[in-house]
């Protein structure tokens, strides 16, 4: 009794085993793409994150620094008392 190995097109052949060679080599293509993909995604993600935060946190240092070092016209500055005094 003899085995009989034939490829998708019905002949018979060694191409069979060329053809799981094949597939496997796609399929760790694949896992290897994905796993690309994955990084990609995670990495711009984080990067966009981060310039959010600095572009955040850089308006509010302008808006700290625009007001100056007695907090702007939202703050009332005490004003020193200059007239002379009387003696009495």
């Amino acid at each position: 009794m003899a085995i009989l190995v034939l490829n998708r097109q019905g002949e018979s052949g060694s191409v069979w085993p060329m053809r799981i060679l094949t597939d496997f080599i796609f399929l760790a293509l694949l896992f290897f793409l994905v796993a690309v993909w994955l990084v990609a995604w995670l990495a711009f993600h984080i990067a966009a994150g981060a310039f959010s935060c600095a572009g955040v946190g850089g308006g509010l240092l302008v808006i700290h620094l625009s007001r100056g070092w007695c907090g702007g016209l939202n703050e009332a500055v005490p004003v020193p008392d200059l007239r002379p005094r009387s003696v009495f």
